[in-house]
C-alpha cells in the first residue's frame, strides 16, 4: 500500500484568521498519517509538493518537519512545489529545507524532468537524476526501505515496485508546458494546477491529460477533487493537508489523504481530521457589506458595481479616503472574475 498527501505548508506561525492551535492541528493530522501507515502496512509515502510554506523556514519548523516525517516510519518521495523552492527554480533545492532533508536521507527527491523548447514535451535531464538517487540503493534508508521498491536507472528512469514513475515539479508556466508533453510513465505526480473545471489562474484540465498515465496524482490546487477517470487515466488530488485561507473551498472541506493499492493502483480517500471551523469570521468595514450583497463577484457588472460603491463612499464623511480603501476590494473582485 502507498499513501499520497500534498501541500502540508509546514510553518511556525498560523495562517491569518486561524483560531485553533495550528501547530497542534498539524501534529494531530500527521499522527493520524503515521497510524494509517501502520494499519495499512504502507510501504511508501508520496508527497505532491509544498512540504514547507517557505523554502528556508525557521530552524524549529525544519526540526519539526524531520520529526514528523521520521515518525511515520515510511520512506518519503517528495515532488518539489513552488513553496519548496526559491523563485520556483528546481536548481535551488540544495539551498532549501527540502534539499537539506534530502541530503540527510530523510526524504527523497525524484529525478527531474525538464521541458525542452526544442522538443514536444518533457525529457529527462542528462545530469545526475536527483540530489540523492543513491539513497534508493541504500538498504539502511530508514531501516525499512526494501532495496527493490524504488530503482533509478542511469538514464533517470524511475520505477516504483512494478510501475514506471514520473515526477513533474513546479515551474512557472508548467501547466501550459504539460499540454505539449508529459513524461512517459504509469504513475505520475505533479505539482501543478490540474483541475476538473476551468480555473481563474493558469491551469490544465484533467480532460487535456487523458491517457497520460494509469494514475495521475497532483497537488498545488488546494481544494482537490474527487477521484475520477479520463481516457483510462485515474486522476486524484485529495486536497491540501493544511487549510490556509478563509475561502469557502478551504473552510468547508475535510483534510484527507489518499491510499493507493499498489496491486491495481486503486485509490480511495481517508480523512485525517474532522471538519471543524478553524477560521475566525473576517470583519470588514460596514460600507462594504452592501457591495458584497449586490456585486456578482464572478459576473461582468464590475463597472456598475464600482460606480455604485463610489457614490456610496462619497456620500459619507471622509468619502475620498473610504473610496481609496474600497478600490482594494474591487481589485480583489477583478482578480477572481472568470
Amino acid at each position: 500500500m502507498w499513501l499520497y498527501l500534498t501541500d502540508l505548508h509546514l510553518r511556525s506561525t498560523p495562517p491569518r484568521g486561524r483560531r485553533d492551535d495550528f501547530i497542534a492541528a498539524i501534529d494531530a493530522k500527521m499522527q493520524r498519517v503515521a497510524e494509517l501507515c501502520q494499519e495499512h502496512q504502507v510501504e511508501l509515502i508520496l508527497c505532491g509538493g509544498d512540504l514547507f510554506h517557505r523554502p528556508q523556514p525557521s530552524y524549529e519548523t525544519f526540526l519539526r518537519a524531520a520529526g514528523l516525517i521520521l515518525a511515520t516510519g515510511v520512506p518519503w518521495l517528495v515532488v518539489p512545489g513552488n513553496h519548496d523552492m526559491q523563485y520556483g527554480q528546481r536548481a535551488s533545492a540544495d539551498k532549501t529545507a527540502l534539499g537539506a532533508l534530502s541530503e540527510l536521507n530523510i526524504v527523497a527527491i525524484p529525478p527531474e524532468f525538464s521541458y525542452s523548447a526544442a522538443s514536444t514535451g518533457f525529457i529527462p535531464r542528462e545530469c545526475s537524476p536527483s540530489l540523492n538517487s543513491e539513497l534508493y540503493h541504500d538498504e539502511d534508508f530508514l531501516s525499512n526501505n526494501p532495496a527493490d521498491l524504488i530503482k533509478i536507472a542511469e538514464s533517470g528512469t524511475t520505477t516504483i515496485g512494478n510501475y514506471s514513475f514520473g515526477a513533474i515539479p513546479y515551474a512557472p508556466g508548467i501547466e501550459e508546458k504539460m499540454r505539449h508533453g508529459i513524461p512517459e510513465a504509469e504513475v505520475l505526480v505533479a505539482h501543478a494546477m490540474v483541475t476538473m473545471n476551468p480555473f481563474r489562474s493558469d491551469y490544465v484540465l484533467t480532460a487535456e491529460l487523458a491517457g497520460s498515465a494509469r494514475l495521475f496524482l497532483s497537488g498545488h490546487y488546494h481544494p482537490g477533487f474527487d477521484v475520477h477517470e479520463r481516457g483510462e487515466t485515474v486522476f486524484a488530488n485529495p486536497g491540501a493537508l493544511t487549510r490556509l485561507s478563509r475561502h469557502q473551498s478551504d473552510r468547508c472541506r475535510t483534510p484527507q489523504i489518499a491510499l493507493i493499492d499498489e496491486n491495481n493502483l486503486a485509490v480511495r480517500y481517508v480523512p485525517v481530521a474532522e471538519l471543524t471551523e478553524v477560521f475566525r469570521e473576517e470583519r470588514r468595514p460596514a460600507f462594504v457589506v452592501p457591495l458584497g450583497q449586490n456585486l456578482n463577484w464572478f459576473g461582468d457588472d464590475l463597472g456598475d458595481a464600482e460606480e455604485r460603491l463610489r457614490q456610496r463612499c462619497l456620500e459619507q464623511e471622509k468619502g475620498a479616503e473610504l473610496w481609496q480603501v474600497a478600490k482594494v476590494f474591487l481589485e480583489k473582485a477583478r482578480a477572481t472574475t472568470i
